[in-house]
């Protein structure tokens, strides 16, 4: 029977570049690739009020090797485990130095043979001190063509509490000579929609449904802000990154780990987050030049030297785990 790597990961973008990575091996060794989403049919979830909880028929096989979501809240990966089949995953972690992390150590006690791949370097390190193999593979895109006008202030994701979007309202009333642009939907669009009409500075859009369109707004932002208290990577950081532009986050972001420390703001003061904004679009050209430097030295380019770095030691791992 052929070989084959299943991953249970699902479609977003913020898992192409492991997805790339995985079909550059196969395709070396011979092996097919497919992808099972958490989504598919028969597939169970479990919303606990913090995570959803997922489990996807997978009918594991120890001919294939199978990468999935983390056992903290992917019950696949503990099946695939218990039968001995051969498996890596992919954690997205978010330490807190907590009792927290002491539990999810606990957890994840039972797959410190098994391969992890992380997206930042925060996971990785947790991983690391917990004893268990890591590989860090950031979730890179392609870079974006940037343009010579910046126009606008921009927010992209979903319109809900953890990306804290009215916050962002909150700073285009404050900033009102900056242009601010709104891209998300979600349980909050009704709302945000409506807010949106009394802000005159404020570009508001559910939806943009082509990807040059997309494409056109970040390069043409200035600025990318996200005002998330939490998200354990924000792909669209990277993306952001991907055309220059500068970013400002919290701590409570994954990606923040590929920010210069000063974009990164501990607090939600609306005048903290304005001082910063001021400070980044009065100094474009540098601050510009600061995107590029992370974008490129934390190997955020699909295209960088690095991947073809960690996919030689990446097929080591897989071929002690197929036993090949």
């Amino acid at each position: 029977m052929t070989r084959e790597i299943i991953t249970v990961l699902g479609p977003h973008r913020v898992y192409g570049s492991v997805k790339s990575v995985l079909n550059n091996i196969a395709e070396r060794r011979g092996m097919a690739t497919k992808d099972i989403s958490p989504g598919s049919p028969g597939a169970i979830s479990l919303y606990t009020g913090r995570k959803t909880i997922w489990h996807t028929p997978t009918n594991p096989s120890r001919e294939n090797l199978y990468v999935t979501n983390s056992p903290l809240f992917s019950l696949e990966a503990w099946e695939i485990l218990a039968k001995g089949v051969p498996l890596m995953v992919y954690e997205e972690y978010f330490p807190r130095g907590r009792r927290k992390d002491s539990i999810s150590k606990m957890l994840l006690k039972p797959f410190k043979n098994i391969p992890f791949i992380c997206p930042t370097m925060r996971t990785h390190e947790f991983l690391l001190q917990t004893g268990i193999m890591s590989f860090a593979i950031p979730p890179a895109t392609r870079r974006i063509k940037q343009s010579r006008r910046r126009e606008h202030i921009l927010f992209i994701g979903r319109a809900e509490e953890t990306k804290n979007p009215m916050f962002f309202f909150r700073l285009a009333r404050l900033l009102k000579d900056e242009h601010f642009v709104f891209i998300g939907r979600g349980a909050l669009s009704q709302k945000l929609r409506a807010e949106a009409k009394g802000i005159r500075n404020l570009e508001y859009l559910d939806f943009v449904e082509k990807d040059e369109e997309l494409t056109k707004y970040y390069s043409k932002a200035k600025l990318f802000v996200h005002t998330a208290t939490s998200d354990p990577i924000a792909f669209v950081i990277v993306e952001a990154l991907s055309a220059s532009v500068p970013v400002i986050t919290s701590p409570g972001v994954g990606a923040s780990d590929f920010l210069p420390e000063n974009w990164v703001i501990k607090d939600f003061l609306e005048s903290s987050w304005a001082r910063k904004i001021r400070e980044i679009t009065e100094n474009q050209d540098a601050s510009i030049e600061l995107a590029r430097q992370a974008y490129e030295s934390n190997h955020l380019d699909i295209g960088d030297p690095y991947f073809k770095k960690i996919e030689g030691e990446l097929e080591l791992a897989i071929s002690e785990q197929l036993g090949c």
